[in-house]
């Protein structure tokens, strides 16, 4: 999220999207008819989180109808699970559905996976213009997460957006400090920053005169 705005690598999976796509066909066959390799897929867990993890690098790179068509095909294979909740959540909120959003968040609710679902649920209020609720989610996030750089970034746009500049700053340099790479946190924190010289300097004043 930005102050002011609303806001594959190469994955080597293609055996497992071959054998999730050889799938597809097959909903109505007995179980014991099915390949071996879906078998295998419907049981393991670590073939589970490497399809979980390559939807998540679908999502990075923005392909959220692509992560959407997939998250269906997860589920349908291994059934609902809080992170596909949440990658839902995240797909939908990108593509402006938000009451769609609002829901994967809402279900993203074991102590694991809490601060996800509440940061989830603060970006949908922001996405409203909802402040004020967007604030109380980032809190809860950032209570359960607070190392988190994201949410602590988060909470400090939706400090901003309230008026409370000084606290929003403190919240933003202790993103920066935990992530000093985070282009985004540190945009934020200059544009506050420089916000707040604007609104300090007296009206008539040119940037580099001296003010008597």
């Amino acid at each position: 999220m930005i102050l002011g705005s609303a806001s594959l690598r190469t994955v080597r999976c293609l055996v497992l999207f071959t054998a999730l796509a050889g799938c597809q066909t097959l909903a109505n066959a007995p179980a014991q008819q099915m390949p071996m390799d879906a078998a295998v897929l419907q049981t393991d867990a670590r073939s589970r989180d490497l399809y979980l993890s390559v939807i998540g690098q679908l999502i990075e790179y923005e392909k959220y109808h692509a992560a959407l068509a997939h998250l269906e095909q997860f589920e349908r294979l291994y059934g609902s699970t809080e992170t596909s909740h949440r990658f839902k959540g995240d797909a939908w909120l990108a593509l402006g559905q938000l009451s769609e959003a609002e829901r994967e968040y809402t279900a993203v609710g074991s102590a694991a996976m809490s601060g996800y679902g509440s940061h989830g649920l603060g970006r949908v209020a922001a996405a409203r213009d909802d402040w004020a609720r967007a604030l109380g989610y980032f809190e809860e996030a950032v209570r359960d997460q607070p190392t988190s750089a994201n949410f602590l970034n988060d909470l400090g746009c939706a400090l901003y957006r309230l008026g409370r500049v000084e606290e929003a700053e403190f919240q933003l340099q202790k993103a920066l400090d935990l992530a000093p790479r985070n282009q985004q946190v540190s945009s934020n924190l200059d544009a506050l920053r420089s916000d707040r010289l604007e609104r300090l300097r007296p009206a008539g004043a040119v940037s580099g005169e001296a003010v008597p």
